[in-house]
């Protein structure tokens, strides 16, 4: 049925369309649009399908879905794709529906196609949120190369917000570059945007480092950024990266003074857990797990995976306090004599 939200959409943003009423339903392909990459939703809701399927058997109305044209110089055996309605589409199938109407739109300009597949996604059910959103338009400026400030007004944003939000992503993949990711690594997006500017990527890579080893507020990374940038050459930049290294260091010598000598008890416990595992893989290595007997054979997979992870940040940790052993016996002793 038809759905005036949809069609205020597509006349608001100047698409070309018309509702058609029994649109053969062998004319979609439902499998490239299934596997578009610009869709909002990337994975099917199987029990929404269902449900769907089941009340389209029972007569319940739906509204019309979106169909965008496809290129005939595709030699494609299908004339549409969906813009919006997978599910519905998808619940047809399954209901073994011949014909769907359906608003269709003509359009051939690769960018506006896509502009239409993610903002249309937003009209109905659940509104994309703030980050989603922008990590859309990004996608499209990277993509298409089109100006922020157009994009906000597309999309309605704050271009402010929307510039922020892109020099993050420019700092999240300038990072990636020297092997640290944002989540794995637990570095704020916002934190890792004051080290955007470092102009010498020797020292962003070592600013990095220290952030990564140390537990950092974004308050202290703003103040070590600002510093930063103040400096055109990587010795005085590496030089301010060693002081505050070594203040982090001195803090920690003082809190550890402050409530007395650290219990090892942890580490000893962490230590033996490690152990008996590689004790475990070597006796009889992986055949003698016998992991095809166990009882929920993918819970175990995420267990292994999150034990992985957290073995990845004790290594970290372990190699940070490993260098600033180094550090400590690379200095020269007072009063030593050379």
């Amino acid at each position: 049925m038809k759905d005036p939200k949809t069609e205020d959409f597509l006349t608001r943003g100047g698409w070309k369309w018309v509702y058609h009423k029994s649109l053969p339903f062998n004319q979609i392909d439902l499998k490239a649009s299934l596997e578009n990459p610009s869709r909002l939703v990337k994975n099917l809701d199987d029990e929404r399908v269902l449900n769907y399927a089941i009340s389209m058997e029972d007569g319940v109305d739906f509204n019309a879905i979106v169909l965008l044209n496809i290129d005939p110089a595709e030699k494609r055996p299908f004339k549409w794709e969906i813009a919006t309605g997978c599910h519905r589409a998808s619940a047809m199938e399954m209901a073994k529906t011949k014909e769907i109407d359906a608003y269709l739109v003509t359009e051939a300009d690769n960018y506006r196609r896509e502009v239409l597949i993610r903002q249309i996604n937003t009209i109905e059910g659940v509104a994309p949120s703030i980050p989603d959103t922008m990590r859309q338009i990004c996608l499209l400026h990277q993509k298409y190369h089109k100006p922020l400030a157009q994009l906000a007004r597309e999309w309605h944003v704050k271009l402010a917000n929307l510039q922020s939000y892109w020099n993050e992503e420019l700092a999240i993949q300038r990072a990636r570059k020297f092997g640290y990711d944002v989540n794995k690594h637990k570095i704020a997006r916002r934190a890792l945007n004051h080290l955007l500017p470092i102009y010498s990527d020797v020292v962003f890579d070592k600013a990095l480092q220290f952030v990564v080893n140390n537990s950092i507020s974004t308050t202290e990374i703003d103040i070590l950024a600002k510093e930063l940038k103040k400096v055109r050459d990587e010795k005085s930049g590496l030089d301010i990266i060693a002081r505050y290294e070594k203040q982090q260091m001195d803090r920690r010598a003082k809190t550890q003074a402050k409530h007395g000598r650290v219990s090892p008890t942890g580490a000893i416990k962490l230590q033996k857990n490690c152990r008996t595992i590689v004790h475990q893989l070597e006796e009889g290595g992986i055949d003698k797990l016998h992991l095809s007997a166990a009882a929920n054979p993918t819970m175990l997979k995420i267990l292994v995976g999150e034990t992985i992870e957290q073995l990845k940040k004790v290594h970290l940790e372990l190699d940070r306090i490993e260098r600033m052993s180094h550090s400590h016996s690379d200095q020269p002793v007072a009063g030593a004599l050379h």
